[in-house]
């Protein structure tokens, strides 16, 4: 689990002005519903600050915090389904947090799916269409519900089933 940060240290530290953020709130905005092409999308990501690697799809209408993109981390090789929600701040507690989200190389994530601040997800890991995933989820393993549970133990990486 990424360790959380006060949220107001963190936006103080950062010193964004009022009309970067708001900057930033449109072009996710744009990014979000207007550019049809994956890969421009990911250059645009990759602009407010959002750290990702080499051959990433991420599928439209993805909700990354706008607040915070730059606690983003996608590695190489992972797919993101359609309405996929990243938050990267929790105001339903206090203090306030931040706190990041890693997504480890070659994980697939189905459509819905809901990650809350600070979790890791681990290497050719497989998240459910509506995982909720309030916790890390170890590499090589499949989860899905709300909350996200472990379904299965290993993904198989082999259309025949070897490893």
């Amino acid at each position: 689990m990424n360790q959380p940060i006060n949220l107001e240290e963190y936006k103080r530290k950062r010193g964004l002005s009022r009309i970067k953020e708001l900057w930033r709130k449109v072009l996710n905005l744009i990014i979000r519903n207007f550019v049809f092409s994956y890969k421009l999308r990911n250059r645009l990501y990759s602009s407010l600050g959002v750290r990702i690697g080499k051959n990433v799809f991420i599928g439209r209408e993805v909700l990354i915090d706008d607040n915070f993109p730059e606690l983003l981390t996608i590695e190489d090789g992972v797919a993101i389904g359609w309405r996929v929600i990243f938050l990267l701040h929790d105001t339903t507690r206090y203090p306030h947090i931040v706190a990041p989200i890693t997504v480890k190389k070659k994980v697939l994530i189905g459509t819905g799916a809901i990650f809350l601040p600070g979790v890791i997800i681990g290497e050719y890991a497989q998240v459910g269409s509506g995982a909720v995933v309030t916790k890390d989820v170890e590499p090589y393993t499949v989860v899905a519900g709300v909350p996200a549970k472990k379904i299965k133990d290993k993904v198989d990486l082999e259309p025949d089933g070897k490893s």
